[in-house]
């Protein structure tokens, strides 16, 4: 096997792990689903992942975390205007959900709320996910303040996490209600808390 050969495997298994946790939960998850999904034989499973665990540890740091900063960190980090960005991607990650998200939740909500009160190395991981998010919502609200876009009085980690965390319970909500009302409902009051931001 080539070494492409082995990332395009590794990589077939971390997004069919990622799909087994997200529809089942980390506790639910088989590796048998997996493979069955992936065509991968067991030994070529533990050849990249020594146990659930390992693959858990990498959906995390590695698909959850990477969609975090394609989706959130990359967009604030190049821009110039936080307020209306982050308007944009509140706008797009609720209004434009998918039935699938619909019905399933955030990935990064999911694992937090199922492994953080009882895995720690888990918790670590996935408070790193956040709080790495946290700190790019917030520099990108400082810049904004230097630059006459944010008001000056906002404490800007604050206003991080009161964004993330009311996010999470938006998409928890809509997860539990299967209501797209209740989304256009967060979206409009979260669209006005970010223009109260605004210089």
């Amino acid at each position: 096997m080539t070494v492409r050969d082995a990332d395009r495997t590794r990589e077939s298994l971390l997004k069919a792990g990622f799909d087994e946790i997200y529809r089942h939960g980390f506790g639910s998850a088989r590796i048998e689903r997996i493979l069955d999904r992936t065509s991968v034989t067991k030994g070529a499973f533990y050849h990249h992942f020594s146990t659930k665990r390992a693959l858990g540890e990498a959906i995390v740091d590695e698909l959850i975390g990477g969609r975090i900063y394609e989706g959130w960190i990359r967009p604030i980090d190049e821009t110039d205007d936080p307020i209306g960005t982050l308007i944009r991607l509140v706008e797009e990650t609720l209004l434009e959900s998918s039935d699938e998200m619909m019905e399933l939740g955030c990935p990064l909500g999911n694992v937090a709320q199922e492994l953080s009160p009882v895995d720690e190395d888990f918790r670590k991981r996935i408070h790193r996910v956040f709080e790495r998010w946290i700190q790019a919502v917030a520099s990108a609200l400082e810049r904004g303040r230097r630059t006459g876009r944010v008001a000056t009085a906002i404490d800007t980690r604050q206003a991080a996490v009161f964004i993330i965390a009311s996010l999470e319970g938006g998409i928890a909500m809509a997860k539990q209600s299967r209501d797209r009302a209740t989304l256009k409902a967060f979206t409009s009051a979260m669209r006005s808390y970010l223009e109260s931001l605004g210089a």
